[in-house]
Formats: C-alpha cells, structure tokens, sequence
C-alpha cells in the first residue's frame, strides 16, 4: 500500500494540482523542515516576509518546496515502480530545499553552520563528545551534546552558552573565519568547542550555539564587506536581455546565447556572466513570488526557471522555446509570455 505522499507521485508529475489532503501533509512537512534546521527567519530563505507568523509567509516556502520536488519528481516516478515507499525522499527534498535556500540566500550563516557543525563532529569522531541518541546519525539543531561528565538531559540555557562564547578569545577573535567554510575554520571550531568546555559548559544543545555565533557574523560580514552574496559591479552584460521579436528564430538565438554564456568555463568572464545569469534567475523567482498570479501560473513560470537553472548547468544541446514548451507541456504563445516576464528588461 503507497504512503501518504508516494500515492500522488503520478499526480504531481502529471501537472495537475494535488488535492487539499496532500498539501494539508506537505505544509506540516515543511514545518517540521523548519523546526529541525532552527527556524530560520524569512529572509535567510529568500521569502519576503519578516516573520513566519505573517500571512503568505508559509504558503510561500511551500510553494519553493514544491517547485524543488517538482523539477526532481521524474526520478521519483521511476523509483516508484521498485519502491512502494518514498516518502522519505519527499521529507528529503523538502530538507534539501530549505538547505539550499540558506546556502543561497544567508551563505554567512550556512558556512558558521557548517564549519561549527564539522567541529563537533571531529569532537565526537574522536569519542571526547556524546550527542544525544536520536542525531547521531546527523547533528541538527535540535541535538543535544556533552563532554565528559555532562548530563544530556540537562543542557545549559541559552544565555549562559551565549556569555560563555562571547568571553572566548577563539570565538570572538578569530569570528572572520568563520564566515566562509574551511578545514581552518573547522579545526577552529574544535578550539573553541574545547573552550566552552573549559569555561563549565558541560551540555548544550547544538541551536544555542548557533544562535550565539550566527547573528555577529554577519554583523561582521556586513561591515567588512564579506558577504559572499554577488553584486553587480558597474560590468554590464547585455547577454541576459533578451531583446524579443516578432521571429521566433531570433528569440531562440538569444535565449541560447545566454544560457551558453552561462554555462562558459572561460576564466575571463565566466563569475560574471554566471553571477548575472544567477542574479537574473533569483530576481525572477522573487518577482513570481511576489506577484498575484494564480497557484497554477506560479507553478508554471517556476517549473520554467528552474528548467533553465537545469540546462545552464548541463551538457545538453540547448533546444528552442518550442521544444522547451513541449517538454513543459506548455503552449508556445504561453512560453512566450513566461520568457517576457523572466527576461523582461529589453522586450519590445
């Protein structure tokens, strides 16, 4: 018997819209997706809210979760057949989705993430930590951890972990470091780690020390001009224009300028060009989140952007708007009107 979320695989990879039981699951699903990568705010996600209590913030990371099942849902069609469960890969996907938001959109505290997490794991590797017996496995926000002689069950409250790493020398020194993701940073980490020992912490959990570390890197970031978010450095690049025509032959030409462009491995303009196509990509979704467009518009405009991302990152032969409708299953005059909004600075 198929599982909540395998039974819709086939109505998810047909088009259409699941019905209301599937998304009462998924948004529960996506919740718990949170909670287990430590709340975080909107905007570490790229979701134009300030908080996830105002309306349409939920809805909208959802929606982003979908659009990533969405453009892998073909490999779970051909699972489906061997694997009368795969709702595994949905939880999955939906953690894959939130990482890769953060990793996009707060990379500062991604890489404290990582490099403090890559630390800990050296601790436990080594037998000098102990996490708590339901992450071994994978150490999340919510694990407790221990040194010797710590108790699990009773970990330190978040204030006394917060001073403690506010008095640490590693911490506090060496905090550039830790705002971009490196074995130095990780062996850092392990210092620092001993430290909190030191200074009488004996357990903690995971989230408290993210959360005493994440907010002045990037306050550090900011002022020193870290961030690893791309800028637009006065280089103009008219290849991400699409200048439209009455021919279709001419709009496909430049479509596959651009997505050869992006795709380049030249030395000399590779990061730019890369960048502003990933630039253009990322303020596409915005706008598509941010309209009022239908569910199904939505959908549709995000199933097209993400099948660009897909192409600049492949080998494959670029094929034309009219290939790409038919392969979305999407009218042609209606895949005209998607290029327009995604590339819309030079249509005329």
């Amino acid at each position: 018997m198929e599982t909540r979320f395998t039974q819709y695989i086939p109505v998810i990879s047909s088009g259409e819209y699941p019905p209301e039981e599937f998304w009462t699951e998924y948004r529960c699903a996506v919740k718990r997706g949170l909670r287990k990568k430590n709340q975080p705010a909107p905007e570490h996600l790229g979701i134009p809210f300030l908080n996830w209590e105002e309306e349409g913030a939920i809805e909208d990371i959802v929606f982003e979760c979908y659009n990533f099942l969405i453009a892998r849902i073909r490999r779970l069609m051909e699972r489906r057949d061997s694997e009368p469960d795969l709702d595994g890969m949905f939880h999955r996907n939906i953690d894959n989705c939130i990482y890769e938001l953060q990793r996009k959109f707060d990379p500062v505290g991604n890489a404290v993430f990582q490099n403090v997490k890559g630390g800990v794991e050296s601790l436990l590797n080594g037998g000098l930590m102990e996490s708590s017996p339901l992450s071994k496995a994978r150490i999340e926000s919510e694990t407790r951890l221990c040194f010797e002689g710590g108790n699990l069950k009773k970990p330190s409250d978040p204030d006394t972990v917060s001073r403690a790493v506010s008095e640490s020398r590693v911490w506090e020194d060496q905090l550039e470091e830790f705002t971009k993701i490196s074995p130095s940073a990780t062996e850092l980490a392990v210092n620092g780690l001993k430290q909190l020992e030191n200074s009488g912490i004996t357990a903690f959990v995971f989230r408290d020390l993210l959360n005493a570390l994440k907010p002045a890197a990037r306050n550090l970031a900011r002022q020193k001009g870290l961030s690893p978010h791309f800028e637009r450095t006065g280089k103009e690049n008219t290849n991400l224009s699409v200048s439209y025509q009455d021919n279709d032959q001419d709009n496909d030409s430049k479509l596959k300028e651009i997505l050869e462009n992006a795709r380049t491995v030249d030395p000399d303009i590779s990061y730019d060009v890369r960048e502003l196509f990933k630039q253009t990509i990322q303020n596409a979704r915005e706008r598509i989140n941010e309209s009022r467009f239908h569910f199904d518009k939505k959908r549709n405009l995000l199933r097209v952007v993400t099948e660009l991302e897909t192409i600049s990152e492949s080998n494959e032969d670029i094929p034309p708007g009219a290939e790409l409708a038919r392969r979305l299953d999407f009218p042609p005059q209606t895949m005209s009107d998607y290029w327009g909004f995604i590339f819309p600075e030079r249509r005329k």
